[in-house]
Parts: C-alpha cells; structure tokens; sequence
C-alpha cells in the first residue's frame, strides 16, 4: 500500500471543491440569464423591492410596460386628434374668409362652438379691413373727381344721385333716359345726375353716355325735316384742354335697360360684347368709327354757356321708320384722350339747359 502525501490530499479536495462550484455556476447562470425582464427588476415591479413576496415579479413588470405603453399611444393619439383638429379649424376659417371676401355677406354662421370666438374675431378683423380698403379706394376715385371738377369748374362740385332713383319717363318729344358708362367703375349702374359726361380723364379713364329720347308721337320718317340733338356745354371752365373734344354720335347695337346698364353690362347678367358698349356706326358697320353725328371742340375753347348742335336727322327717320329698333344714342369722344367735356343733363334745374331732341317735320 502506498501512502499519498498530506499536500496531495488537500489538492485534490481543492480541485474538487472548485470543480462542484463551477458546475453550480454553469448551471443557475444561465437561468438567471433567461428569465424575462430580469435585468428591469430594479425599477418596475410592484415597488416593494421584495421578490420573495409571492408575486409573480415578473409578470408585474411586464404589466406595468403594456400600461405605460397604452397611456403612451393615448398621449400620441390624442396630440393627433388636437392636431387634425386645429387643422379643420384653420381651413374652415380660410373657406369663410374666401367666401366673405367673394360674396361680401355679412355674417357667415360658425357651427363648431369651440371656434366660434376665434372665426367671429378673425371675420370681423377682415370685414374691418375690407371696409377700410373700399373707403380708401372709393375715397381716392372721389378726391380725383372732386379734385378735376374744382380745377374745371370753379370748385363747383357736381353730386351724383343714388343708382337705386327710379327714371320716370314721358311722352313729349324732349324727355329722356340717360345712364353714364364709367370705365373706372364697369360695374356700377350710374344714372339721373346732373350733368352728362364722355371722354377720358387722365388718370381715372374713359366716360361714355347713353341717351333715349321718345319717338312715339311720329309716325312717318318721310315727314321729319331735321332732327338736332341740342346739348349745354358748361365743363371745364376756365381752363383750356390739353387735347381737342371730337364728339360722335353712333346706334347702340341692342336694347339697354337704365336700371341695369354699366361699362360691362347692358342688363342685368346681359354683357356687351365689348367692354364700354356695342355699337353701329352710320354704314352698319359694327364698331365702327363713321358716326352719324359729329362736332369738335377746340382745346383753346372754353365752355360759353350756350348749347351745341349734332344732326341725327338720318338716325332719328331710321328708327321712326322701323329700321332699327330705336337703342337711342351712344356717345363718345373719337380719341378718348385727355379729351374730357361735360354737359347739362335734364336733372339740372333750369330747364334752359336741358337737353333737347328738336324734331322738325315738313
């Protein structure tokens, strides 16, 4: 028998040791390695820090993330919803400003209370401004006229009527329905004022005049010896014109209703195919530039409170005869340039300066 020594003896029960210990390790590490939500133990849980309770630990952490992940998802669904919200609440404010500014209506109804505060703020601020834009736009277009007419006529300043007065027409012979065609203003009705006014201002731009007289009392074109249309010069006064006044006379191309006629329109809807009014000239040319009646005022001629004369004589027998319908008359300036001039209409108050159709029959 031999005999091992002491020190081999202890070796070995150290190597064994450490042989049991390493087999311990293999064996829980790996358990511990795979155990779910192991290495978030030390901040979920049921907060009591004591795992040897008889809670499933890990069940409660796995709990508590699905509960921050569903508060999470609500906090962004919810920041989603504000968002679409605001945004519908934007474009339906734009949509009322857009059909504010196109229809001009006065309140446009909010239905969603919530934004009632903000769109009834943001539409009277626009309304306001818009206000404000058409003041100082139609304040402009007055000054300018205002200012022209106290240059020309010795600041005597000329009102024009509103355009919702009546016209009431007669039977003589001198009555008549007139209507302004404002290029500055093409969709605005202007009609009963107190003077008549064709030609171009620097400026402001072109002035055309319709007229219609009566014409029933006469019946046979073949018995009309002259027809002179008669008009009071009084505008400007005192002060020469940079350019001559070459005034013609020509047939509107249709019928034009007074309560209705502007620069655009003949009627209500009814636009002229050109913008300032269709017409005929004397050889049925449409558009065309041989009036029937013609007369030129100097540049250096100053109004001398007396009338002038146009011979319509030839346009007058062909509506008494039942050529044309009778349109009445279109007047205009031939260059339309610097060449402004103004006459007395029937809504002045002396009748001395009324105009006039004087037919003469044979």
């Amino acid at each position: 028998m031999k005999i091992q020594p002491k020190g081999d003896k202890i070796l070995k029960r150290q190597l064994g040791t450490l042989f049991l210990v390493t087999c311990l390790i293999l064996t829980t590490v790996p358990a511990a390695l795979s155990a779910p939500g192991a290495s978030e133990v030390y901040i979920v849980g049921d907060w009591s820090g004591d795992f040897n309770d008889g809670e499933d630990d890990y069940a409660q952490i796995n709990q508590t993330l699905k509960t921050e992940e569903i508060e999470t998802g609500n906090l962004t669904l919810t920041k989603n919803q504000t968002t679409t919200y605001e945004t519908a609440v934007i474009e339906n404010i734009l949509e009322q400003e857009v059909e504010a500014e196109v229809s001009h209506a006065g309140e446009i109804p909010v239905t969603n209370e919530s934004q009632t505060i903000d769109n009834n703020t943001l539409l009277t601020d626009s309304a306001e401004q818009e206000a404000k834009n058409a003041t100082v736009v139609n304040d402009q277009i007055n000054a300018n006229e205002v200012s022209l007419n106290n240059v020309y006529l010795n600041d005597t300043t000329v009102m024009e009527p509103e355009p919702e007065q009546v016209f009431e027409t007669g039977n003589e012979a001198d009555s008549i329905i007139y209507n302004r065609l404002k290029e500055a203003a093409p969709n605005t009705v202007y009609k009963e004022k107190s003077y008549l006014d064709i030609g171009n201002r620097p400026g402001i731009g072109k002035y055309r005049e319709l007229l219609l007289f009566d014409l029933s009392e006469y019946s046979y074109a073949e018995n009309i010896s002259s027809a002179t249309l008669s008009l009071h010069w009084f505008y400007p006064d005192g002060k020469e014109r940079p350019k001559d006044t070459v005034m013609e006379v020509y047939r509107p191309a249709a019928a034009w209703n007074p309560e209705n006629v502007t620069w655009n329109s003949r009627d209500k809807d009814v636009l002229w195919t050109q913008p300032g009014g269709d017409w005929y000239d004397k050889n049925g040319v449409l558009q065309g530039n041989s009036p029937y009646a013609t007369i030129t005022f100097k540049g250096n001629t100053l109004p001398d409170n007396r009338y002038y004369e146009l011979d319509v004589t030839e346009l007058v027998k062909e509506y008494v005869r039942g050529k044309h319908e009778n349109t009445g008359f279109l007047i205009k300036t031939r260059t339309e340039s610097a060449d402004y001039v103004a006459f007395y209409s029937s809504d002045t108050e002396s009748e001395e300066q009324h105009p006039k159709l004087n037919v003469e029959q044979a």
